[in-house]
C-alpha cells in the first residue's frame, strides 16, 4: 500500500493499489470480509465512531478478536481453537504449592470469621512473613486488596477510572521486586508506537497523527512494552468492548516495534473495575489474533469474596507479577544487545543509504481510531473493501 497511491477513500475515489498487495491467505480475506460488513453497518446506523467502527478498525488491521463470536463464526471451530491456544499461557495459571500453603492458612483465619482488617494485619506478622519469605511482595500486595475489601480508597464516593488505575497500578508496583527493570507510567498522552502507525497511514487517509491518552503504558529503559487500558466498574457492555478493541490495536502497534528486538508482548489488563481480563496480540501466521492469556483476575469488594478470590484468582494475580518482572529482565538484555549491535553498525556504515519509495505492507498496519471519518467517508471505506476484495 503506497503512500503515493492511496488516498482515495476519503475522497470516494477508487484506490488503486498493486495486485500484489491482495496476494492474501484466505484468513486475511475473511477479515476483510468483517471489516466490510462492519463498516457498512456503521454507514446504515450513522455510527461514526462506536462500537461497529472499532471493529472495522480492528478487522482492518489484520487483528482477529477472538472474544467476539462472530469472529470465530468466520474461522471456523478448529482454527478458533488453535488461535486461542497460541493466545493461552499455562504458566500463568499455575498453582505454586508454597503459596498455596500460605493461602490455605488465610483461608482457615477467614472461615474463623477474621475480618478484612484482621488479615490485612496478620499479612504483615513477622512470623508470617519469616515462615513465607519468598512471598514478601505478595503479601503486601494481599494486605492491598483486604484493605480495600474492608474499605475503598475513593470510601463511598462514585469511583473514575482514575481511581480503579490507581488500585491496579498500586497493587503491581507493590508485588513487583525493588529492582525490577519493569517501569508502570501512567496518564501517558500517547503511545509512542501508535503514533507511528498512524503517521504511517496519515497521508492515505487524512486521518492525522496524533494519539489519545493511554491508561497505563509498561516500560522497560524507556522501552514500551504493552499497555493496560481501564473503565469504571459501572460502564456499559459497550463501552468495555470499544476500550478492549483500542487495547488491541495499540498492543500490535508495540509489538511491531517489539520486532527489531525479537521479543513478545506480555500478558496484558483490560480493565473493568476490580476486573480484569488478560490477553495477548500474538502473530498466527499472516494475521494477528488477540485472546485470553489466562483467566480473569477479579478482586474481592467484599469480606465474602475475599475467600473466592483466595481460591482462584490469588494464584493468576502472583503468577501475572511474576511473569512481568521475568519478562521485563529479558527485554532489558534485549534492549541492550541492540543497542551494542547497532552502534557496531553505525560505525561499520560508510555513507548513507539511498530512501527508496516506501511500501506498506498490510500485516504491520494499524488502523488507529481516525479523527476526520465521517459516516458518508464510512461508507466510502465499506464500498472500496468490498471492492478490494474482489481485486483477488
Amino acid at each position: 500500500m503506497k503512500a503515493a497511491t492511496a488516498a482515495a477513500i476519503n475522497a470516494g475515489k477508487k484506490v488503486d493499489i498493486e495486485p500484489q498487495a491482495y496476494q492474501q491467505s484466505r484468513w486475511r480475506t475473511i477479515l476483510f470480509d468483517l471489516a466490510a460488513n462492519a463498516l457498512t453497518s456503521a454507514s446504515t446506523e450513522g455510527v461514526q465512531n462506536g462500537l461497529f467502527m472499532k471493529e472495522a478498525l480492528v478487522n482492518l488491521s489484520g487483528i482477529w478478536d477472538t472474544y467476539n463470536q462472530k469472529n470465530n463464526t468466520a474461522f471456523g471451530q478448529e482454527l478458533t481453537a488453535k488461535a486461542l491456544d497460541a493466545c493461552r499461557l499455562s504458566e500463568i495459571q499455575d498453582r505454586d504449592p508454597q503459596l498455596q500453603k500460605l493461602l490455605d492458612k488465610l483461608i482457615g483465619l477467614h472461615l474463623e470469621g477474621k475480618c478484612c482488617l484482621h488479615l490485612a494485619e496478620e499479612v504483615m506478622d513477622r512470623s508470617i512473613q519469616d515462615t513465607y519469605p519468598d512471598f514478601k511482595e505478595f503479601l503486601g500486595v494481599l494486605r492491598i486488596i483486604f484493605r480495600h475489601a474492608f474499605r475503598p480508597s475513593w470510601g463511598s464516593e462514585p469511583a473514575s477510572e482514575a481511581d480503579y488505575v490507581f488500585l491496579w497500578t498500586s497493587i503491581l508496583r507493590e508485588g513487583l521486586p525493588i529492582n525490577t527493570a519493569l517501569n508502570i507510567c501512567l496518564g501517558e498522552q500517547g503511545c509512542r508506537a501508535a503514533a507511528l502507525s498512524k503517521s504511517e497511514l496519515s497521508q492515505i487517509f487524512n486521518t492525522g497523527t496524533t494519539t489519545r491518552r493511554c491508561d497505563v503504558l509498561l516500560k522497560v529503559a524507556g522501552l514500551e512494552v504493552g499497555n493496560f487500558e481501564a473503565k469504571r466498574m459501572k460502564s456499559t457492555q459497550d463501552e468495555v468492548v470499544v476500550q478492549r478493541l483500542k487495547n488491541q490495536r495499540i498492543n500490535k502497534s508495540i509489538q511491531i516495534a517489539l520486532e527489531a528486538y525479537k521479543v513478545d508482548l506480555p500478558p496484558l489488563l483490560n480493565i473493568q473495575g476490580c476486573d480484569a481480563s488478560l490477553f495477548r496480540v500474538v502473530k498466527f501466521h499472516d494475521i494477528w489474533v488477540a485472546g485470553p492469556a489466562a483467566d480473569a483476575i477479579v478482586l474481592p469488594t467484599t469480606h465474602e469474596e475475599i475467600l473466592f478470590f483466595l481460591e482462584s484468582s490469588a494464584h493468576t494475580l502472583h503468577n501475572l507479577i511474576r511473569y512481568l518482572d521475568m519478562y521485563a529482565t529479558s527485554v532489558l538484555a534485549a534492549k541492550r544487545r541492540f543497542d551494542y549491535e547497532r552502534r557496531k553498525s553505525l560505525q561499520s556504515s560508510s555513507h548513507s543509504q539511498p530512501s527508496e519509495e516506501r511500501c506498506l505492507e498490510w500485516e504491520r498496519v494499524v488502523f488507529h481510531s481516525p479523527s476526520k471519518h465521517t459516516p458518508a467517508t464510512t461508507a466510502t471505506a465499506a464500498a472500496a473493501v468490498r471492492e478490494d476484495r474482489s481485486i483477488e
